[in-house]
């Protein structure tokens, strides 16, 4: 498994677009996508697991370049 971590968030951040990118990479439902936003907007990390490196990649650069913060991804 390859895990991205959001460790935080730059001003701007684009919290809508967030959700959509998490919901198509997840698969998870608008309620669960909700509420893991707004715990990373409190201070919360959030860890994603992946089946693979590219696909951990892409949903990094993904968050990234919304405004997301992310630390160590570990494999």
């Amino acid at each position: 498994m390859h895990t991205v971590r959001i460790t935080g968030w730059k001003p701007g951040l684009h919290t809508i677009e967030l959700m959509r990118i998490i919901r198509s990479f997840t698969g998870w439902g608008l309620a669960e996508t909700k509420e893991s936003v707004e715990r990373m907007l409190n201070g919360t990390p959030l860890d994603f697991e992946f089946e693979d490196a590219m696909t951990a990649s892409r949903f990094e650069t993904a968050v990234t370049s919304l405004g997301c913060i992310c630390g160590d991804r570990t494999n």
